[in-house]
């Protein structure tokens, strides 16, 4: 990610017993709220711990500083779901936040202020980070600092973060940073997770978590720069949306408390950003072809047909997703369960949270065939079946015989007289104690005949 702090801090345990884990900071905010008496916001960073044991069981908590103060919660760095929702004294380890698989994890933490003395207006802490094995309890991240985070005096009522682009039935895994410049580079002033998700917030203003997309927010006054820039990430760290000088600080760089500053939605990208979506008719069967220019979250496609009318819509092939994806993508499926008619298809982009939006319908018309069509095989190489596909203008009597690669016949799969349309025959090798080798199926109807190649791979 182009817009990282990274600040690499070395783990050493109170012993002075160097170890091989290590804590990197790839986001923090500069700036947390503090009141000691009233309304405090936190201090956000992303960090990835490298160097664990794979598969093995850590208890981890994020304090203010060494002394163990705040509280913290904690949220996966991949799929943006809480881990420590309710908030924990920074004094007190997390039991089993995770299980690493691989050597590294990266987490999203939260600390937030308490009242005691170390934030006072103007002071400053370090988000100090810790992690022990679980089983053994064997510490091997101890009172790791981070980089240093300043202290701004909060008024009882703190401005407001209004995330236009946020508003939806699952906003869980959102997090907002507000920068001095409009490039979003460098350290964010600061930070806020995203409301609806489960977590439980110790002193903030009640407008910050009962108002329906509305976000408790530390908004910098007294910086010469102020606000320049709101930038939202997905829980793996990759942009969702962003806005320069946005609606409510347009023309000013010190919004002032109880200012409300927005996302706008035109900002935020759609899940999957379709361009197009075709048909094409190839014999009796249809490939649908669809392009996207990006993808956010995206786990794929649900491809829906309904035959003869728009009434009756049904699943009938699923297609993965690139996830999230900045450059052009291209998919395709080719239908081959279709007869003559009419026929609609639909896609239906599924995001990995579940949510999901569908496209409008596409018409393809299937006449009879007029004339007679024998598909390759598939798959090809096979093993140990394979489908025969094959389209027929008239009723016919239709022979199809498998032989080897010397001629000899080996099987014959079809010998009956079958009506007009498209006609398929699931052909398994293992019947006829095939080996593996190059084969040739042959259709005979009437006056029509027509040899393919087929290989059976063991």
């Amino acid at each position: 990610m182009s817009k990282l702090f990274t600040f690499i801090l070395t783990c050493v345990l109170l012993a002075t017993t160097s170890f091989s884990q290590t804590v990197t900071e790839n986001i923090v905010t500069q700036y947390l709220g503090c009141n000691t008496s009233g309304a405090r916001t936190a201090a956000v960073a992303r960090i990835t711990l490298s160097g664990l044991t794979n598969a093995t069981s850590y208890d981890f908590r994020v304090a203010g500083s060494s002394s163990g103060i705040g509280t913290y919660i904690v949220f996966d760095g991949t799929t943006g779901t809480g881990i420590v929702t309710t908030p924990v004294a920074g004094g007190t380890y997390s039991a089993n936040v995770f299980t690493a698989s691989g050597t590294t994890k990266t987490l999203w933490v939260a600390l937030f202020p308490s009242s005691n003395a170390a934030f006072a207006a103007a002071a400053t802490i370090k988000l100090t980070y810790y992690l022990r094995v679980n089983t053994v309890n064997t510490v091997v991240i101890n009172a790791t600092q981070g980089a240093s985070i300043t202290c701004l005096a909060l008024a009882s009522s703190a401005a407001l973060l209004t995330g236009t682009a946020l508003q939806s039935s699952n906003v869980q895994g959102k997090f907002v940073f507000a920068y001095g410049n409009t490039t979003g580079t460098g350290s964010p002033l600061a930070g806020y997770i995203g409301e609806s998700n489960g977590i439980t917030e110790p002193s903030y203003p009640a407008s910050y978590s009962t108002t329906a997309g509305t976000y408790g927010f530390l908004i910098p006054t007294a910086l010469a720069t102020g606000v320049q820039r709101l930038e939202s990430f997905n829980g793996d760290g990759t942009s969702f949306a962003n806005s320069t000088n946005a609606s409510g600080f347009t023309g000013t760089v010190n919004p002032t408390a109880n200012t409300t500053v927005s996302i706008s939605s035109t900002n935020a990208p759609l899940p999957v950003e379709l361009t197009s979506f075709s048909s094409q008719v190839k014999g009796m069967a249809v490939q649908l072809i669809w392009k996207t220019a990006s993808e956010v979250n995206n786990y794929g496609f649900n491809i829906l047909r309904s035959a003869n009318d728009k009434n009756n819509w049904k699943q009938i092939a699923f297609v993965k997703g690139a996830g999230t994806s900045n450059s052009p993508k291209e998919y395709s499926f080719l239908d081959k369960s279709t007869v003559a008619g009419k026929y609609y298809y639909k896609l239906k982009s599924v995001d990995n949270d579940g949510t999901s939006k569908t496209t409008p319908e596409i018409e393809v018309d299937l006449g009879v065939p007029e004339k007679f069509i024998v598909e390759q095989n598939y798959p090809n190489p096979f093993n140990p079946g394979t489908v025969i596909s094959y389209y027929i203008p008239t009723e016919s009597k239709v022979t199809i015989t498998i032989f080897n690669a010397l001629g000899a016949q080996v099987a014959k799969v079809a010998d009956e007289v079958q009506a007009a349309g498209t006609h398929a025959i699931n052909f398994t090798a293992s019947s006829f104690h095939m080996s593996s080798g190059i084969y040739y199926y042959k259709l005979e109807a009437g006056n029509f005949s027509q040899t393919k190649r087929m290989i059976l791979l063991k």
